[in-house]
């Protein structure tokens, strides 16, 4: 292959609360699209603070997003982390990391004494990174999503998860 020239650039990404603008982006042309009617229902939980949801700007484009519920493990003290995610060429840059970092501090801001996340089993490099982050295993779960698919059929996706907590400040809670 001939290279004709290389080019060094240094973004600015701001991570910050989603918008209703932002929502037909992170269907990230159309990889996503399926999930529109989720990401709306997900959204309207947004806007009544219970599932927080942000995401990593780009000139104003969405290019990473993560969600935060506050509301499945209110009762033992705890957030859930979900739908942590960066567009394909961005990543390993650690905006996955300060997605994470954001999250973690809007769980912390609300008075949780923990985070917790699923991350599928086969996905190896994401479980070390947690670990990394100081998450520990607590558990497994099998997860089932149910979505409209552009052509009007409904398809079950199955998640097959490791379980990972981390302290906000404390001893990390056991699983009930």
């Amino acid at each position: 292959m001939r290279v004709f020239d290389r080019i060094s650039l240094s973004l600015e990404f701001v991570i910050r609360e989603c918008t209703e603008h932002d929502l037909p982006q992170l269907e990230w042309l159309g990889s996503l699209s399926s999930h529109r009617a989720f990401m709306r229902r997900q959204f309207t939980r947004h806007l009544r603070g219970v599932n927080v949801m942000l995401v990593a700007d780009l000139a104003g484009y969405p290019v990473g997003q993560v969600w935060v519920d506050l509301e499945q493990w209110a009762d033992s003290g705890g957030a859930l982390i979900w739908a942590l995610r960066v567009i394909d060429p961005l990543r390993n840059f650690g905006l996955g990391t300060k997605l994470l970092a954001a999250a973690e501090g809007v769980a912390e801001d609300a008075g949780r004494l923990f985070v917790e996340l699923g991350v599928e089993k086969a996905n190896e490099r994401g479980r070390a990174l947690y670990e990394r982050l100081g998450y520990v295993a607590v558990g497994e779960e099998l997860c089932e999503e149910d979505y409209v698919a552009p052509d009007g059929r409904i398809v079950r996706q199955v998640f097959d998860q490791a379980v990972l907590r981390k302290s906000l400040g404390g001893e990390i809670p056991t699983r009930a």
